[in-house]
């Protein structure tokens, strides 16, 4: 496996991850989490923020 960490400087790094792309590729996991970066429930946290912007953009 592996592990996300945020380097200095680089913590605000993650929204750019987290953006969808044409609005129709949307993006998750823990890596894109904006609180709970490397966690499990930060990957859960980003799938449900990915389906709601995934369901906003129908």
């Amino acid at each position: 496996g592996s592990y996300s960490h945020a380097m200095p400087g680089c913590a605000d790094c993650r929204a750019v991850l987290a953006a969808p792309v044409d609005g129709r590729l949307f993006f998750a996991g823990e890596a894109t989490s904006a609180n709970f970066f490397s966690t499990a429930h930060g990957a859960r946290d980003s799938g449900e923020r990915a389906a709601r912007e995934a369901l906003a953009a129908r």
